[in-house]
């Protein structure tokens, strides 16, 4: 499918808020048969050097120039993301979590690292969310504790994988997904789902008549 065959919008809202500066990055590009979706949220605390955006652009970058859904591409990108930020870790690690997903407006994939989450709504009602790479959705996984207060939980920023780690890389790869007539995709950091509760979220999804308004309700 191509772009102009599809009704694909999009919007976003970042705000420093309680912080002195935003360590968040979202970017995207969106091609005649192909669109590329990332966002990062910043965990170090360097000054000068935005670990997020690093990210962000060496992930678009890589995508860019050869714009795939394979998981190959997808792995390499991230690893180069990961590459480049323990190159530039000089005064403290920089660190980021991450998101990609990329589509080619008919179905599409997504690859994780940290806890930025992905939500897939489809009718109304949540179709999936991505899960983190956190202490607290491994508590969850083992049934440790239940999967809807890995939002709240304590353990929740304690995170086993993240951009820029000491060694190798571990990320989730999604499989293909099928998109349908309608359906929303929320890429969202902590500073949006530590919150906003799901009810809140499929409120603002109702209200809404695009993703501008949804994304000004969210905030």
């Amino acid at each position: 499918m191509r772009k102009e065959n599809s009704d694909f919008q999009t919007a976003f809202v970042s705000e420093a808020g309680s912080y002195l500066d935003n360590r968040d990055y979202f970017a995207y590009i969106e091609l005649d048969d192909m669109a590329c979706y990332v966002l990062a949220d910043g965990l170090d605390s360097d000054q000068e050097l935005r670990s997020a955006e690093m990210a962000v652009k060496t992930m678009l970058e890589n995508f860019i120039e050869k714009p795939s859904m394979s998981r190959r591409r997808m792995a390499r990108a991230l690893r180069e993301a990961q590459e480049w930020l323990q190159f530039e870790s000089r005064r403290v690690r920089l660190k980021a979590s991450l998101l990609m997903i990329v589509t080619n407006y008919n179905k599409m994939v997504y690859v994780s690292c940290g806890h930025v989450r992905l939500y897939h709504f489809r009718a109304g009602r949540l179709n999936f969310r991505s899960k983190d790479h956190s202490l607290a959705q491994s508590m969850a996984d083992d049934g440790r504790i239940p999967e809807e207060s890995t939002s709240t939980h304590e353990e929740r920023g304690n995170l086993l994988e993240y951009v820029g780690k000491p060694g190798r890389i571990h990320g989730t790869f999604s499989k293909k997904t099928q998109l349908a007539d309608g359906d929303v995709l929320l890429l969202a950091t902590p500073g949006m789902w530590e919150g906003v509760e799901l009810a809140e979220m499929l409120g603002a999804l109702e209200q809404s008549k695009d993703a501008t308004e949804m994304t000004d309700t969210l905030e």
